[in-house]
């Protein structure tokens, strides 16, 4: 029996997961401190284990260290210090996996006019904005790809992306954040959106809700939504869209 969309989904998304949390243990693994401490309960024999704060709501300031099960207290013990992770976010490698690893965090399936989260990096703010180019309300701004300005991710308001990428098909929406300034950009969601099969590759405009109107759309350019809380993607070449409106 073929595999349906929904499951497919879940393998490629789990793929991606996997593939960026060894990633993440291999950036923060040689920056661990080695020599660790006894449990602060003062009970032997745990096992140390390498944490990384891969699980859902755990804090990111603990990943990096060592910790282990006390089988006498039955608790979680720290067996290192904590790694200054506000520093570690402004490389941009670390910076980069941690964002994949939020944008990862989607219910795996899509249809019925579900909307899915997607965290990234900061967009990559262009404090020229006289080069921006204004599309009804939305500003768009060039900036050259990996020089974001920001150091850490900075999350504000979110806005809904909806995406035409076939004829007589409707939307896939997702949701992603703008950073503190009010930007995000394409690029920096391009795995979430390939699972969903929005490519970078593929050519895309956005809708000016003023001039009605669609624009080529580069995936690199900040995107600043200002009061929008929803913007319109197509795929170029896409014109039957039932859903538009």
């Amino acid at each position: 029996m073929p595999r349906s969309p929904c499951s497919q989904l879940h393998k490629n998304l789990s793929a991606l997961w996997n593939a960026n949390e060894e990633k993440i243990t291999a950036f923060l693994l040689p920056l661990a401190k080695n020599d660790l401490a006894p449990a602060s309960c003062g009970h032997g024999g745990v096992t140390p284990r390498f944490y990384t704060a891969k699980r859902k709501n755990a804090p990111l300031g603990n990943a990096g260290r060592w910790h282990g099960l006390c089988c006498s207290c039955k608790k979680w013990r720290w067996l290192s210090p904590p790694l200054s992770i506000p520093d570690l976010l402004k490389n941009e490698e670390f910076a980069t996996l941690i964002a994949i690893r939020n944008s990862l965090r989607v219910t795996p399936c899509y249809g019925g006019g579900q909307t899915y989260p997607s965290r990234g990096l900061p967009g990559r703010l262009d404090s020229d904005e006289s080069m921006a180019n204004l599309f009804g309300g939305l500003s768009i701004s060039s900036q050259l790809p990996g020089t974001s300005t920001a150091a850490a991710p900075s999350l504000s308001k979110s806005v809904t992306l909806k995406f035409w990428i076939e004829n007589f098909m409707g939307a896939r929406s997702i949701e992603v954040p703008c950073t503190a300034g009010g930007a995000f950009c394409l690029e920096d969601h391009k795995l979430i959106f390939g699972a969903f099969g929005i490519e970078q590759v593929d050519g895309f405009e956005v809708y000016n809700k003023i001039t009605r109107s669609w624009n080529p759309i580069f995936w690199s350019r900040s995107i600043f939504p200002r009061t929008e809380t929803e913007l319109l993607f197509r795929l170029q070449g896409v014109t039957v869209m039932p859903d538009f409106a």
